[in-house]
């Protein structure tokens, strides 16, 4: 009878033999949001105001096994995509601060059209008091499809760029839609929730 470290190590096998080539991990060029994804200017409360902090979670890719989203990579991704969207700070003592958790990437073994979703959770702090302004776990799926790549390493990897884009863009649409909120200092905490973003794959 196999034990259940045989079944695992079959069905990394099958599944490396199905993507074909190595692992590579997501690229910040490939999460970074596009300019489509950004809709409109950036609200007063949040515009050029929030700067990046911690990003933990994430995890270096094997090669011989599935495409990953390291921290550096991606809190690259979120500097250049907050930059774009108008809200990033120029400055050393930003107003606020996004602290940000990988939580999990969703990811198939092996398909032709590949699904991943990311689940990310966003903290976003009043730098000067500490207070929690925004606490969010976003939910953002996106789906590589075979003509994407004929390459299945490649193929997942595409996906786990484009869950982590549209989870970014997401952020993106509540920091602005928090702006009200964010603009008085004295405000207190927002309660923590829990968004699933929506998308039409």
């Amino acid at each position: 009878m196999a034990t259940e470290s045989t079944r695992f190590c079959g069905l990394v096998l099958i599944a490396a033999l199905f993507l074909g080539g190595c692992a590579t991990g997501a690229t910040a060029e490939g999460m970074t949001v596009k300019a489509s994804d950004i809709k409109g200017p950036p609200s007063p409360g949040v515009a050029s105001a929030v700067g990046v902090g911690a990003v933990e979670g994430g995890e270096k890719t094997d090669p011989l096994l599935m495409s990953q989203i390291d921290n550096p990579t991606f809190k690259k991704a979120l500097v250049v995509s907050l930059r774009k969207a108008g809200l990033l700070s120029g400055d050393a003592h930003p107003k606020y601060v996004v602290a940000v958790e990988l939580i999990a990437l969703k990811q198939p073994i092996f398909g032709t059209d590949m699904k991943v979703t990311s689940v990310i959770r966003y903290r976003l702090r009043d730098a000067a008091t500490g207070a929690l302004v925004l606490d969010e776990e976003i939910f953002a799926p996106y789906t590589a499809k075979f003509t994407d790549s004929l390459i299945g390493t490649q193929r997942l990897r595409l996906a786990n760029e484009g869950a982590a884009r549209r989870s970014i863009a997401t952020l993106i649409e509540k920091l602005n839609a928090a702006s009200t909120s964010t603009s008085k200092s004295a405000a207190p905490p927002a309660p923590a929730a829990t968004l699933a973003a929506t998308y039409s794959l």
